[in-house]
């Protein structure tokens, strides 16, 4: 079904009248209305950045980390092993460098030996046992409590600085970063994980690094989040930057591939999902051009015989959605085949040609886990929520979540599920093709500033646009 966007207001229309209509209408479709909104859209500056004190608990976290570092002690790291986990716990670390302060313990999930996903006992055991007097968790935490609760008994103080919603509460922590969490007034609640700690790093340094802001735009396209407001900046800037780039490890990726924040982006996420996490940290950290390439080379090659395995198993997958989810307007499927680093990319294949909330996990052991994705009609944490008593753990965003299931409890969590798509009409599932504009031709002047707006992404997609042509048969 094929359906056109309105004609923005009469008074955006007036406010923006220095711009061609397409522009301005476009512009609204991603709620700019001002001049100096569009400015900022279209020429983003690092001085469009929102204070970081506007955050909450963002003074305390600066003031205890500044302690920290003058009393030299010993400060651990907890971050998660994806592309926006990785990239914040190197930017964590080289602020901290910055600040002459190396005395760092570095942890993240041992994703692949032990099956970790956030911050385990087994994590918070080490911790503990490490010495350190301040954990940092990055990009996950707010849903521990109970770990963080072990390690706080421990006399050891926690800052969280995480994106994720807040299923349950606020955890046992001195500061909590997080423009989610209640009482909130940022003005931006869509920042990545490594744009929190950019703002970390704007507050501790009183000034911004652009070797940061590389790394905080390939977390905001690897995370999907909207690139609009704070995410543009930091994705213009960022990804017009990262073609100059000191970083001899994303130099060699895109040397083997292109200079795009997508293609960067995929790659890093296959670093941390098929490799010891610790490579693709190093890769984003040393100065070594042997090593360099080397990761990058072994990276490459890893992505491509991903991209294989994935194609096998979306096979399967799209013969299990025929077979086994015909009728349902939930899709609940697992295989042996959907590797850890697959289930994501699987979830994602289908719902781009299916309305329904896809479920995807891995059939293997007695502890399952699983990826869902969804389109923006649904609210995935509000549906996993509903279903928590058969769930080991699960977390993410109202479109994308990762759950945790014991295979005894398996198929409680499918009914459950499959019970709440009584909710959902045959209107929510009907494929749309929403027209952004119409238009009969198009001059120089719109074509410069399609290519401002650059580079598209979630909040931000590419335009579709109906060229209206006549065509003279007799021609």
């Amino acid at each position: 079904m094929l359906t056109t966007k309105p004609d923005p207001p009469t008074e955006v229309c007036a406010e923006l009248n220095h711009l061609p209509k397409l522009i301005v209408k476009l512009l609204w479709q991603r709620g700019i209305t001002t001049k100096i909104e569009a400015r900022k859209f279209l020429e983003p500056s690092l001085d469009d950045l929102y204070d970081p004190f506007l955050l909450k608990d963002m003074r305390i976290a600066r003031e205890r980390i500044v302690s920290a570092v003058k009393q030299k002690e010993k400060i651990a790291i907890f971050g998660d092993f994806d592309a926006d986990g990785i990239t914040s716990t190197v930017v964590m670390v080289e602020l901290l460098e910055k600040m002459n302060h190396r005395d760092v313990a570095v942890y993240t999930p041992d994703r692949f030996k032990r099956g970790e996903y956030g911050l385990t006992f087994a994590v918070a055991e080490k911790i503990i046992q490490g010495g350190s007097r301040l954990l940092i968790i990055i990009d996950s935490g707010m849903n521990n409590h109970a770990q963080i609760e072990a390690v706080a008994q421990k006399g050891i103080e926690v800052i969280i600085i995480d994106h994720h919603q807040v299923i349950s509460g606020r955890p046992r922590a001195i500061a909590v970063v997080n423009p989610y969490q209640s009482g909130e007034q940022y003005p931006f609640k869509d920042l990545s994980s490594c744009g929190l700690v950019l703002k970390l790093s704007q507050a501790l340094l009183d000034t911004i690094s652009v070797p940061f802001v590389e790394l905080a735009a390939i977390a905001a396209v690897a995370d999907r989040v909207p690139l609009l407001k704070e995410n543009r900046v930091i994705t213009k800037i960022g990804g017009t930057s990262i073609e100059g780039t000191t970083r001899l490890g994303l130099k060699e990726l895109m040397r083997l591939s292109n200079e795009s924040l997508e293609a960067l982006a995929q790659r890093i996420n296959c670093a941390s999902e098929l490799y010891d996490t610790n490579n693709a940290f190093e890769l984003l950290t040393t100065d070594d051009p042997g090593l360099a390439e080397r990761l990058a080379r072994e990276l490459s090659n890893e992505y491509w015989s991903r991209d294989g395995k994935f194609k096998e198993a979306l096979v399967i997958a799209r013969e299990q959605v025929e077979h086994l989810a015909g009728g349902h307007n939930v899709v609940f499927i697992g295989h042996e085949k959907y590797d850890p680093e697959l289930r994501g990319m699987i979830a994602g294949r289908l719902r781009s040609a299916d309305r329904r909330p896809i479920f995807v996990y891995t059939d293997s052991g007695d502890r399952l886990r699983g990826t869902a994705r969804s389109s923006e009609r649904f609210n995935l944490v509000t549906m996993l929520s509903r279903c928590g008593q058969y769930m080991d753990n699960f977390g993410g965003h109202p479109q994308a979540v990762g759950f945790d299931v014991k295979r005894q409890n398996l198929e409680s969590l499918r009914t459950c599920l499959l019970d709440q798509e009584k909710e959902i009409s045959g209107e929510m599932l009907k494929p749309e093709i929403a027209i952004d504009a119409q238009i009969s031709d198009i001059d120089r002047a719109s074509l410069d500033y399609l290519e401002a707006f650059k580079p598209y992404g979630s909040g931000n997609p590419t335009p579709v646009i109906l060229f209206n042509v006549k065509i003279d048969a007799k021609a």
